[in-house]
């Protein structure tokens, strides 16, 4: 509701007689609940709530994997988009700097190898 700006909401139900309601804002959640079919697939360590482990860098128990933002356990209870934001450019430069040290990693795991020997 509103012509210049955020009044209110009309809601499905009424709350205190009322389908309106005034508000100043509003905060939309898109999900609470983790995805982890890929997760899974990949072998991730999960904790109690299904949240993707990983450390300071966004690595996950496998090594070359990262993983950032609501998915995994990095922020605890602050699933905001900022905090997701902030995990993602954590891990894409730690996931830059692992691909750099490891030259032909994504390659060789696109391929679906895995190295035996390195001259």
């Amino acid at each position: 509701l509103g012509d210049d700006g955020l009044t209110g909401v009309v809601l499905s139900q009424e709350h205190n007689g009322s389908s309106k309601l005034t508000l100043d804002g509003v905060f939309i959640e898109i999900g609470a609940d983790p995805r982890v079919d890929l997760p899974n697939q990949l072998g991730l360590d999960l904790n109690d709530v299904n949240e993707v482990i990983v450390d300071k860098a966004g690595a996950t128990n496998i090594e070359g994997v990262f993983a950032a933002g609501d998915l995994t356990d990095a922020s605890g209870d602050l699933k905001q988009t900022i905090t997701a934001s902030a995990q993602g450019a954590i891990a894409a430069t730690s996931a830059y700097a692992y691909a750099s040290e490891h030259p032909n990693s994504c390659e060789i795991q696109a391929m679906g190898y895995s190295l035996v020997e390195a001259d």
